[in-house]
Order: structure tokens, then sequence, then C-alpha cells
């Protein structure tokens, strides 16, 4: 196996076409910061050694990537988390597909986007048959005039569609199942998978509230860290009645 490092304040702009096609690479890759494109195949992998070779994909602390090509880890095994920086506008066709691989089906991946989320547009076929149980969509996804979801882009994922509570767009979301007078911009039911939707909240000081326990971050809460339980806030006439006549409560203002 392959093993690859980029050493710090490294220049790089672009990871081109095909670059790592087929290579099976070990362990962990970070991606780094200046990189604005990994083209098409980058990453593509269609050979058992490297399908069955799980591999980790980070980004560098403000990265610049804009786009995500075609099949760009298309059958790639991936584990873990990938978190998609917020620059991050387009992500195209087929792009973490899994379709030959049984490891990358099995191969548990949380996919979540950075706080203040650029993209845009997510291809067909981007995520298909990820083993993906949530995903928490940015609201960047699902604009004035058009929904960044192409109709495949979360064909045949079984999981949990986060949206925010405000965002209607996303929550009446539906994948566009083709019937015999609708055959184009849809797709077939036996790859529709089954998806189901629940809604976060932010508040007005910046967090995230989902349920019941509030993030500091879009990204710890859709990665699921550092959350906490949310406590129930007394009146001031419930708070003496839990403690008691000889544990008055006094209330302080700041």
């Amino acid at each position: 196996p392959l093993s690859v490092t980029f050493e710090g304040d490294s220049q790089l702009k672009t990871i081109g076409t095909q670059a790592f096609q087929d290579r099976t690479i070990q362990g962990n890759i970070a991606i780094p910061a200046l990189v604005r494109e990994i083209d098409d195949n980058a990453f593509a992998c269609s050979l058992d050694t490297c399908q069955n070779t799980p591999l980790n994909i980070t980004f560098e602390e403000g990265s610049k990537l804009d786009t995500i090509g075609t099949q760009a880890f298309y059958d790639r095994a991936i584990e873990g988390n990938i978190e998609i920086p917020a620059s991050v506008t387009e992500i195209g066709q087929h792009a973490i597909q899994c379709y030959n691989s049984d490891t990358c089906k099995d191969t548990a991946l949380s996919i979540a986007f950075a706080e203040g989320s650029q993209l845009k547009e997510i291809g067909n076929w981007a995520f298909f048959d990820r083993n993906l149980t949530e995903l928490f969509l940015p609201d960047s996804v699902f604009g004035d005039n058009i929904v960044g979801l192409a109709p495949a882009a979360l064909g045949g994922v079984n999981a949990k569609i986060y949206c925010n509570e405000n965002n209607s767009k996303c929550l009446s979301y539906q994948i566009p199942v083709c019937s015999e007078s609708t055959t184009s911009n849809c797709i077939d039911a036996k790859y529709a998978g089954n998806l189901t939707f629940g809604t976060y909240k932010k508040e007005s000081d910046g967090r995230y509230v989902l349920d019941g326990v509030r993030y500091k971050s879009f990204e710890d809460m859709s990665s699921g860290k550092n959350g906490l339980g949310l406590k129930r806030i007394y009146t001031i006439d419930e708070a003496n009645r839990v403690a008691g006549d000889k544990n008055r409560v006094s209330i302080k203002y700041r």
C-alpha cells in the first residue's frame, strides 16, 4: 500500500484527473489547504486491492477547496468522517459513490458539511449506496429558484436527512421517482433508497440544537461531537418549589 503525505505549507492547487486512480493507499490523506480542485477520478478505485483498504480523508484547516469532481472517490473505501469544507460549491456526479465494492458499502462513513457551507450542487449518484446513517444538508443547497440536489444525488441511500427547521424546501424534498408519465429528471424506484427527515434549530446565539442537545457549531452537530444536554429553565416560583422553603432561590441578572 502507498502512503501519501503533503509537506507543511504545500502550494499544491489541484489534484489532477486520475492522479491516484486504482492505487492502494493506506492510512490518512490530509488535503492541503490551497487545493482548489480534486479532479475527475482523482482517487477512484476499480481494483479489489484498493477497494479493500479503507482510507481516511481530511482537509487542512482553512481549506480553499471549491470542486470535488466526477467520480473523485468512486468506489474508494473511506472510513470515519469526511467534513466537506465550507468553500466547496460543487460535488460532482458519482463523486463518493459506492457501486462495485462490498467494502465501501460496509464501511460506515459520516459526511458532514462545515458551517457556512457554500455548496450549491450535489450531482447525480454523488453518494449512491454509501453506508450513511445521517446527513445534514446545508441551507445553501436549497436556493431561491433551484434545488441543488440532482434527482439521483441520494439514490440508494438509507439515511435520516436533517434540515434547518426554517428551510421549507429541504423539509419538503423528495427523491423524484419515475412513473409512466415522468421519465426524465427522475430515478427508477428500485434505486430510490429510503430517506426520513428530521430537523435542527439554529439559535440566536449561533449555537445549534438537535434532539435536546446544544452544539457549539454546525460541524459539531453534524458529527455528533461536544454536545451538551439542554437543562430545563425554571420560573422563579418553580425554582423555589423545587428548592423548598429552607433554600429559597435568588436570581441575579447580568
